[in-house]
Formats: C-alpha cells, sequence, structure tokens
C-alpha cells in the first residue's frame, strides 16, 4: 500500500517534500519503501548532509629544492584552527597532519604527501599507504601495491558518499614508460589498447590487476606526446576527477582519459589547447570537477 502511494506522487512533488526534513527524519524516510529510496538516492538529497557546506581548507604538495624532499602541508580557515571551534557550516575540525592514524605510532608522522582525493576521502603516503577521511578521522591502512615506490605512480581514488552502502575504490597506474624500454617504445601508442592497472577496494582489500579497455583511438605515439619530459618532481597522480561512475584523469600530452569503472572501458578525449604551445610557454593544464563540468 505504501508503494501504492508512492508511485502516484510525482518525483518532483515528492523531492519537494522529502526536502524540508531534517537529517535524521530523511535518513528514516529512505527507509520507508523502495520508491523513497530511489528518490533519495537518483537525487541525491541526504549528500548535502553527509558534506561540509563551505571550505574549511586545502592540502598543498610542495617540493623543497634545498632538502630535495617533498610533503603536504594543510591551509585552514581561521574558523577550523585550533583556537577556533569548529562551526556548523563548515563542520568538524580537520586533523590536516594525521594526528589520528595511528598504525602502532607513538609520534605524529614527520613526513607526508598526499597522494590523491575524492569526496572527502584522502590517499597519502608516509611511512605506508593510507586513506582516511579528515573529518570523520576514519582511516585505513592499505598493503603495498608492489616492491617500486609509489611515488612514482598515478594513484586515484573512487567513492561516491551517497552511494548505498558507501564504498571506495583505488586505482593505480600498474607500469610507467622510460628510455631504458628502448627504441620500440618510442613508436609505442598511448594510451595503450589495453591499460593495465593496480585496484584494490574496500570489499576486498587486496590489490588485483585490472585491465581497461580503449575504445577509438589512441593520443598519439610515446614519442609524438613526449611523455618522457615530465618533470620527475611533479607528482605523475595529479589531476584527476570522478564523476557518476567514471574516472577522468589527465595524462601526458595534456589529454584527458574516462575510464569507466562498470564496463572497464575507457576512451581518450583529445585536448583542444596545443601541448607543444603549453611546454613552450611553461604552461600545464589541470582537470576538477564542477556542476559535473570538467575543465
Amino acid at each position: 500500500m505504501e508503494e501504492m502511494a508512492a508511485v502516484f506522487l510525482p518525483d518532483d512533488a515528492l523531492v519537494g517534500v522529502l526536502g524540508l526534513l531534517p537529517p535524521r527524519s530523511l535518513a528514516a524516510a529512505r527507509c520507508v519503501c523502495r520508491p523513497w529510496r530511489r528518490v533519495v538516492d537518483d537525487r541525491r538529497l541526504l549528500l548535502p548532509h553527509l558534506l561540509p557546506r563551505s571550505v574549511g581548507g586545502f592540502f598543498l604538495n610542495y617540493y623543497d629544492h634545498e632538502t630535495v624532499a617533498t610533503g603536504s602541508s594543510f591551509f585552514a580557515r581561521p574558523e577550523t584552527a585550533e583556537t577556533h571551534p569548529p562551526t556548523a557550516a563548515c563542520g568538524p575540525r580537520i586533523d590536516g597532519e594525521f594526528s589520528f592514524v595511528t598504525a602502532g605510532r607513538e609520534e605524529p608522522y614527520h613526513w607526508h604527501v598526499v597522494l590523491g582525493h575524492c569526496d572527502g576521502l584522502v590517499l597519502f603516503a608516509g611511512d605506508g599507504m593510507y586513506l582516511c577521511n579528515p573529518a570523520t578521522r576514519w582511516w585505513a591502512r592499505l598493503p603495498p601495491p608492489h616492491p617500486r615506490g609509489y611515488y612514482r605512480r598515478r594513484a586515484h581514488v573512487v567513492f561516491d558518499p551517497a552511494a548505498s552502502p558507501p564504498h571506495w575504490e583505488m586505482e593505480e597506474e600498474h607500469g610507467e614508460i622510460s628510455e631504458e624500454d628502448g627504441a620500440a617504445w618510442r613508436t609505442m601508442e598511448w594510451p595503450p589498447a589495453t591499460w593495465t592497472w593496480h585496484a584494490i577496494s574496500s570489499r576486498t582489500m587486496r590489490w588485483v590487476e585490472r585491465v581497461f579497455v580503449r575504445e577509438g583511438a589512441a593520443a598519439g605515439t610515446v614519442a609524438g606526446l613526449k611523455l618522457h619530459s615530465e618533470d620527475w618532481a611533479d607528482a605523475p597522480w595529479r589531476y584527476g576527477a570522478y564523476s557518476q561512475g567514471a574516472l577522468y584523469i589527465r595524462c601526458g600530452g595534456d589529454h584527458i582519459s574516462r575510464i569507466s569503472m562498470s564496463t572497464n572501458k575507457y576512451q581518450v578525449i583529445k585536448s583542444p589547447i596545443d601541448p607543444a604551445e603549453c611546454r613552450k610557454q611553461g604552461m600545464q593544464s589541470i582537470i576538477g570537477r564542477s556542476k559535473n563540468l570538467y575543465s
């Protein structure tokens, strides 16, 4: 009977009514029947209550040319500093030093660097690789993916806080190209027809190989894209965004790869900007998310 009543109420009208409820009541209403759950999830009505409504600060990765070291610092708004209590708009105080990550440590990290982030989750490396939520102070230590250092590989977090139940994944590029691979690598198309990544998820907590198959043409050849010209100190995992089941990453040559997490396929989106002109001017493009638009 409840489901029949919900069917005859238009979704827009139902959204208007449910949107007036406080967070706890909205969460309870979501459990009333399947149509209501579908409306709450599809319209993401709970999402504004799950995430802070303003920026509490930002992480900045830096490279110290004098000490030849990299690290991260957290710059907080005045109202989220230690001398001020948290506000309702900014949510709980953000611990940018990750001191809540214990893992058997007696002292806070003297060094860490942020590798990636997605919708409140932050991936960082210290004495190992960790995924955490600095606002809720949830954290998990990830098993090492391979013997080689993760600081030279792209790593991206995939997470949708509105999903039920919440589930996260992390994708890390399996291989990298170097001139040591010989002359043949220069004529190889990139990205390859089959792109192998390491993947780990909250369901399994173990690393597996995940292969994505390219749809359409490649961006070009390795030599043409000049992938080897990237600055070694410039984090190779930079510039990625996740939305609606797809991971968008900015790759060498200033092209974008759209990776579908459900179909294990990906497409190359060529940039309208001339990569050669960008290199000449010393500029680099970035990719970010804003109302499901990418720039």
